[in-house]
């Protein structure tokens, strides 16, 4: 039994394997909060990155005009085009998509190169007004489909504004906007985390579960439900089979010890029997020959009558015994009878406590079987709150139904305890009515609290 118990636990530790994609949510949307909150972060950063590599080719480039600044002045428009085309072409790359503007004072177009967003005005490009003040600096300006990178500054020597604008999307580090995609690489693999915990879940726990609430029931006793049909990988499948298999055999177990129950309950009532008959034929009818022998004695009547009291004590004691080993009114009267004797022959000499009984509804005779079965119930009971409750009130009570015969055994005691009412099987008396109980196919229920116990027998018609 110790082995099966364990088994019945087993499945209880296995099911707490269900809290783990609980336990891994958060986890998993901490996870990919962090990510989006790491492509941002990124992407701010490869923002300024670009931005400090724009600025620093600004700065670069004006100090290459500074350095050609007398060449610049001595030639014309043309020349100064050619000649700054030249020059700046060393700005230029393959993969870079820059635009580079240089006004003069007065808002002429020295040179052009590359496409700014068709939105501009070349002369009112921002950054050409605060680099003809003198100023430097860089702008980062959003698009709908890009984000603009503006470095300026003004070169000197010639009152010249120098402006370069850049493509987040099309510029030089265009293909560092694939790195924003790494942190995305969490989702998928939190959805492939949940699809394995979910199959897991399917195939694994849930099965683990109808199984593990099972074996509880049975773990209580209930041996006639079926195991119900779970599907799963195979180990869950011999599990089902030698759960299966187990409980066919606990349940065969457990009607042969009603069986061997019943038996001896039997093998006892005829054993009380027999010595009921046996006290009554013989020792009583021996004690009644003796006292007639001392009534013929010459024997004055204040000699002989403490011997006649004792004998008539000692019948009437063996009389009670044998009420108690085989009840003649069950045989000869019934239940309801038996009951009533039964109650008044223990209220007999109980001074400060109430023992009453009563029936309700349509009195029927019962079988031999369920009669003396619910007759040693509330003796037991009885006899039980007599000896233990420290109760002041007891009652039992017979009802009658259409379909139910109800026993019920209430006193208004101490209760019984708890850790008692857990664990029946290892209490001689309650056990004992709990098979008897059984043994007539009906049900027992014990209930109790400080000041009530009840004691309830309900056998179906």
């Amino acid at each position: 039994m110790k082995r099966a118990n364990n088994l019945f636990h087993a499945p209880k530790r296995i099911l707490s394997l269900q809290s783990i994609p609980l336990i891994f949510l958060p986890i998993m949307l901490l996870l990919t909060g962090f990510a989006l909150w790491s492509m941002l972060l990124h992407r701010a950063e490869m923002e300024l990155l670009v931005e400090s590599r724009n600025a620093q080719e600004a700065q670069f480039a004006i100090a290459l005009l500074e350095s050609k600044a007398d060449q610049l002045s001595a030639g014309d428009g043309a020349f100064q085009a050619e000649m700054l085309a030249h020059e700046l072409a060393i700005l230029k790359n393959d993969q870079t998509d820059q635009a580079i503007l240089i006004v003069d004072q007065q808002k002429n177009v020295i040179y052009y190169s590359g496409d700014v967003h068709p939105s501009r005005h070349l002369v009112t490009h921002p950054g050409v007004d605060e680099a003809l003040n003198g100023e430097s600096g860089a702008i980062s300006e959003p698009f709908p489909d890009s984000i603009h990178l503006i470095s300026y500054g003004p070169v000197e020597s010639l009152g010249w504004a120098f402006v370069i604008e850049e493509f987040w999307d099309g510029g030089r580090f265009a293909r560092l906007n694939l790195t924003l995609l790494i942190p995305l690489l969490l989702i998928p693999l939190v959805f492939i985390f949940f699809l394995i915990m979910w199959s897991t879940n399917r195939w694994v726990l849930k099965p683990l579960a109808i199984l593990n609430s099972y074996a509880q029931e049975v773990g209580n006793g209930n041996y006639d439900q079926k195991v119900p049909l779970v599907s799963g990988i195979q180990e869950i499948n011999e599990l089902y089979a030698e759960l299966e298999s187990m409980v066919q055999k606990l349940g065969e177990n457990q009607n042969s010890l009603h069986r061997y129950a019943t038996m001896i309950q039997s093998g006892q009532e005829e054993e009380r029997k027999r010595l009921a008959q046996e006290l009554h034929d013989d020792t009583i009818q021996s004690l009644i020959h003796i006292d007639q022998l001392v009534q013929l004695l010459d024997i004055q009547p204040s000699e002989s009558e403490p011997l006649r009291e004792q004998i008539a004590l000692t019948s009437s004691n063996l009389r009670a015994m044998i009420q108690d080993l085989r009840p003649s009114y069950l045989d000869e009267l019934g239940l309801v009878p038996a009951l009533d004797m039964l109650v008044k022959s223990l209220g007999i000499g109980r001074e400060g406590i109430s023992i009453q009984f009563q029936s309700a509804g349509n009195i029927q005779r019962l079988s031999m079987d369920e009669e003396l079965a619910l007759y040693r119930i509330a003796q037991e009971g009885l006899n039980n709150s007599l000896k233990h409750s420290n109760g002041s009130n007891l009652s039992a009570k017979l009802e009658f139904k259409p379909k139910l015969i109800q026993l019920s055994i209430v006193d208004n005691g101490t209760g019984i305890q708890q850790n008692v009412l857990s664990n029946v099987s290892k209490h001689f008396g309650l056990r004992g009515m709990q098979e008897r109980a059984h043994s007539i196919g009906s049900e027992i229920y014990f209930e109790s609290e400080s000041g009530m116990t009840l004691i309830s027998v309900q056998l179906e018609k």
